[in-house]
């Protein structure tokens, strides 16, 4: 089956009158294991406990060849190209983990972007889940059909009209970044492991300068084109008049991107 059969009428149409779309085994057994052990020894690495956002991995791609590498799946750039635009990038790619016997920044009643702008879509989240979502451990949990209005709903209403997401580990949840949502607390003694990426548009700038965090790092990156794409080796700014009179094909910023 081609891969964009997953996307058909139905599932569009979901998506931009719920404002969001789940799907199912978005990556295999395998993935999952990697992705998941390298997560969990980023998240061993915060010590400060006190930071307001406490348990988010910022910059994941740092953190483990899985988890840079997952850049490179032809199944998100899908997603990604039919539900926000061609040549999306990253705003950020950091974990949604919530800690054992509590909650974190995640949990408050929020949206993912200030803009709102009528019937247009500047940015789409992204969650794969690597642990079970649960109503015991956090599930997340969001007010369909919200991403259309611009003032944010009341604790009271969101509570009586929201809709509580279940994922297996290995399940993906795709949003509009202006949809409502919050984080359920953890009751368990264990983790709950998420990635959460945000998708923008390409005129957009990204939380990072990715490509010189990633000089600083001396990390290195695979010879991909998609995987480029999404950390913004396309849409860099001259820091000098040569830079900019660069030939075409060295450019920075690369033509066409919309």
């Amino acid at each position: 089956m081609q891969e964009n059969k997953f996307l058909n009428r139905y599932k569009k149409n979901k998506f931009h009158n719920d404002g969001y779309l789940i799907i199912k085994n978005f990556i295999n057994d395998n993935q999952k294991s990697h992705l998941l052990k390298e997560l969990e020894l980023a998240t061993r690495k915060i010590k400060n406990k006190k930071i307001f956002d406490y348990g988010m991995v910022h910059n994941c791609f740092l953190h483990g060849k899985y988890l840079l590498n997952h850049l490179k799946s032809k199944k998100l750039r899908l997603y990604c190209d039919e539900l926000l635009c061609k040549n999306s990038i990253i705003y950020a790619y950091q974990s949604s983990s919530i800690p054992p016997n509590g909650s974190n920044y995640g949990s408050r009643i929020h949206k993912d972007t200030p803009r709102f702008i009528e019937k247009y879509i500047t940015n789409i989240g992204y969650i794969l889940a690597l642990t079970d979502f649960n109503s015991k451990n956090g599930s997340t949990e969001i007010l369909p059909g919200s991403h259309k209005t611009k003032n944010p709903p009341s604790q009271e209403f969101f509570n009586k009209n929201k809709t509580t997401i279940q994922l297996k580990a290995g399940d993906a949840l795709f949003f509009n970044a202006n949809l409502w949502h919050r984080a359920g607390v953890n009751s368990t003694s264990e983790w709950r492991y998420a990635l959460t990426i945000n998708f923008c548009r390409p005129y957009m700038r990204s939380r990072f300068d990715f490509p010189r965090l990633i000089s600083e790092n001396k990390l290195e990156i695979p010879n991909n084109k998609s995987l480029k794409k999404f950390l913004n080796y396309d849409v860099r700014i001259p820091v000098n008049i040569d830079e900019f009179y660069l030939p075409k094909n060295k450019r920075l910023y690369k033509p066409n991107q919309e």
